[in-house]
């Protein structure tokens, strides 16, 4: 059985991923991953890099390494909170786009873009309601991740992933994730049942922050650093345990033995995706062409050559 990992954050996320995106895809391609979807939190900032790691990668290991893991590129959009929630400073809500074709990273990249631009440096502002209206076309989203509303939803969760489905069509999966912390196996059992419920099919994935689990301890010291607090005093604040990190297929089947199907699925939905960085090229405005074009066909003139074909054309008439 193929797995690929469609939730994976970089270093680039600051001072949250604690792996960069070169040792992402070498441990990705060690491990034998079909895929891996770069998805750093509301922003595209470690794609190039593990973009640059791919290429090397295949080039060093041209002939020996049966295959390299595709890269997938997206991001995890981080939600604002909803007017009435009580605590403003934590998203509400947070959904993976991953680009299918060039035309859905357009989308994504003007997405983020968005969300960036009406904030301060560093900050990021974006409801789900303009997520919704892009639609699914072009884009894969993942929903139900464990900074989903779906999972603190309770009853209201059948009316919002109806509301997702509505608006992403088939462009919707469900996210599964088990980081054996309490309560995490019911969690997405329900959420599995409830995605049959209303025909959105659900996919395992790890939702990584680093690529080995040593990198724990680096992740602890990043998140008090985020935090403004002592190591000393964090307490459950830190990540519970080291479950964060890539696994291989094996390793998935292990953590959803009662759930092959959704550890299988995520090497289709990686299938769907045919974009790559490569596909990109400058596109300059309509104006700047059209100016290019003007100045290309005008050739610069020594001092005087006006004047001397004016008299040459002149002489010619005589």
């Amino acid at each position: 059985m193929h797995y690929a990992e469609l939730h994976c954050r970089t270093n680039f996320s600051f001072l949250s991923g604690a792996s960069h995106p070169q040792e992402l895809v070498a441990y990705a391609a060690k491990l034998g991953l079909s895929a891996l979807a770069i998805t750093d939190l509301s922003g595209l900032y470690g794609i190039v890099r593990a973009w640059e790691a791919r290429r090397k990668l295949a080039v060093a290991t041209e002939g020996t390494e049966p295959t390299l893991p595709r890269l997938l590129f997206g991001s995890e959009l981080e939600l604002d909170p909803i007017p009435d929630e009580r605590n403003a400073r934590q998203p509400s809500d947070a959904l993976v786009v991953i680009a299918r074709h060039r035309a859905g990273y357009a989308r994504l990249s003007a997405l983020i873009s968005r969300g960036r631009r009406r904030v301060a440096k560093g900050e990021f502002s974006l409801a789900q309601a303009e997520v919704r209206r892009i639609g699914g076309e072009h884009l894969l989203v993942l929903a139900g991740g464990p900074r989903s509303r779906l999972l603190r939803e309770g009853k209201a969760a059948r009316h919002e992933l109806s509301a997702l489905r509505e608006a992403f069509g088939d462009a919707l999966t469900l996210e599964l994730t088990r980081h054996r912390r309490p309560g995490d196996f019911e969690r997405s059992r329900a959420l599995y049942a409830l995605g049959r419920e209303l025909n959105v099919p659900a996919v395992a994935t790890n939702d990584v922050f680093f690529h080995v689990p040593h990198r724990k301890k680096l992740a602890d010291v990043l998140h008090c650093i985020r935090e403004t607090m002592p190591l000393a005093e964090a307490g459950r604040r830190l990540l519970p345990n080291a479950e964060r990190h890539l696994k291989g297929a094996a390793a998935m089947q292990a953590l959803f033995s009662d759930l092959p199907e959704a550890v299988a699925f995520s090497a289709e939905v990686a299938s769907r995706c045919d974009f790559d960085l490569s596909q990109l090229h400058y596109s300059y405005p309509q104006e700047a062409r059209g100016l290019v074009r003007r100045v290309g066909r005008r050739r610069p003139e020594a001092p005087g050559a006006a004047r001397a074909g004016r008299s040459a054309g002149s002489n010619a008439c005589t």
